[in-house]
């Protein structure tokens, strides 16, 4: 029993609460998230030039503007909680969702501030590095093989990884892709030999490959096909007559949206 006291305590503490219990907690997060972002942005450059002056934010259509940002916020704030359903009280079970936790909300937020588009690891390089150790850990939670699997990782096993995407239809779709890139990777040899050997290609043999793989390997918008090893020194001491060099030795599929 005093285990079981010990987890509901540990749990309730995640939450806002039924009758906003922790309503002040949660401010209080929101309160250091925003004297972050005041730091950093103050710490960027610090000998710049004030960009919003006084004279700006004291201006007549500066006034009227911030007024009415007010304004929408109060009303659409007040329509929310009249107008929602009470998902965050246990009497309603209505739906399947359910009150959110404040580590997610505040994550959320926090995210949204700077940059929540983890395309690239230039444009996103912190919330990048946390994806990674993110699909890491969940990888390592549901058992598989990381390289800090214990007591040691499965050399004979690939590694395997993770990332996070908008919602769970994009990861079924995700999944839907990997099976499919799969399905396809035992044609590509089969179709790279054959268009360089049938016919003469119109790029050098190495980009025909390539192009090859990539094509049979389902390569759109939405999947970031990643070599790596580059073979781009190897292909430089080549000739045209000579042989493809093989161009992708492992191939990891990174979708995103």
């Amino acid at each position: 029993m005093p285990c079981q006291r010990r987890n509901h305590e540990i749990v309730s503490s995640f939450f806002i609460g039924p009758k906003a219990e922790n309503v002040e907690i949660f401010k209080e997060n929101i309160d250091t998230i925003l004297q972050s972002v005041l730091t950093a942005r103050r710490n960027y450059y610090p000998n710049d030039k004030v960009f919003i002056t006084p004279h700006i934010k004291n201006s007549e259509a500066s006034k009227t503007a911030t007024e009415k940002l007010a304004y929408i916020v109060e009303q659409t704030a007040n329509k929310s909680g009249d107008g929602s359903i009470p998902y965050w009280h246990p009497r309603y079970q209505g739906h399947m969702c359910m009150e959110l936790t404040m580590p997610a909300v505040l994550g959320y937020f926090m995210t949204m501030i700077y940059n929540p588009n983890n395309a690239t690891f230039e444009a996103s390089p912190f919330t990048t590095s946390i994806e990674l150790d993110e699909g890491q850990q969940l990888c390592e939670m549901v058992g598989y093989n990381t390289p800090k699997t214990e007591p040691r990782p499965k050399p004979d096993i690939p590694f395997s990884w993770g990332h996070i995407n908008c919602d769970g239809t994009v990861a079924n779709l995700e999944s839907i892709w990997v099976s499919r890139n799969l399905k396809f990777y035992s044609l590509t040899p089969y179709l790279a030999m054959k268009q360089s050997c049938c016919r003469k290609p119109q790029f050098a043999p190495w980009l025909t490959t390539t192009l090859c793989r990539l094509l049979c390997l389902g390569y759109t918008g939405a999947s970031l096909v990643t070599a790596h090893r580059s073979a781009h020194s190897q292909r430089a001491r080549q000739t045209h007559h000579s042989q493809p060099a093989p161009v992708l030795e492992n191939i990891d599929i990174f979708s995103f949206s």
